[in-house]
């Protein structure tokens, strides 16, 4: 059996560039243990997996290398622009019904494409103990999702530490079992740089 697949660089104009994500177009779905293959198989933080059930809607998963997560941003962004750029479905909103995440919604706006994602609940998180020095960053401060703890998200102490991270993954795998975001903010920004680090073993 041939399966096609792509590989999307969301974020970015650049060759190599931004955040990659595997895309696989289904026409049905796949045993979890073969989606998990797959994803582990393309190595990326995320492979989106997807079937179509209307002309416009689809139903979407996303798998690491190691497990299936909730929900994943640029993955989402990557298949909306296969699906609209490289399989020219031609949809004024695309809708994704998903697991964990309910109803997702991207929409093509000139060269770009807008997505609607669920908000998200967070509570302090008490920073592991050697996770400093397994990111090789000083960490600010830590917050996890309420509901479904699956991430950690992780403020630096300043956007160089996060756009230099070089983190020991064997030694994070030890003391995080979940996936690691480090982030930095400025006062007028949310949000400037996000730097994902896949979990390597099972929570």
């Amino acid at each position: 059996m041939s399966l096609p697949y792509y590989i999307v660089n969301a974020f970015t104009d650049l060759p190599f560039g931004g955040n990659p994500a595997a895309v696989m177009p289904l026409d049905h779905w796949l045993p979890d243990h073969q989606l998990q293959a797959l994803a582990a198989q393309h190595n990326l933080s995320e492979t989106a997996f997807f079937v179509p059930v209307a002309a416009s809607t689809f139903e979407l998963r996303w798998f690491t290398p190691v497990e299936e997560v909730p929900l994943c941003g640029h993955a989402t962004l990557a298949t909306a622009h296969v699906l609209l750029r490289e399989m020219q479905v031609s949809a004024e909103t695309l809708s994704f019904q998903t697991r964990f995440r309910g109803l997702l919604h991207a929409q093509p706006q000139g060269d770009r494409l807008t997505l609607d994602l669920p908000a998200v609940e967070y509570e302090s998180h008490t920073v592991e103990a050697g996770l400093e020095a397994a990111l090789g960053a000083r960490v600010v401060s830590a917050v996890r999702p309420c509901d479904e703890p699956w991430q950690i998200l992780y403020e630096l102490d300043g956007e160089t530490s996060v756009q230099t991270l070089k983190p020991n993954i064997a030694a994070l795998a030890a003391i995080a079992e979940h996936c690691v975001i480090g982030r930095t903010c400025r006062a007028q920004v949310r949000l400037c740089v996000q730097n994902v680090r896949a979990p390597l073993r099972r929570a």
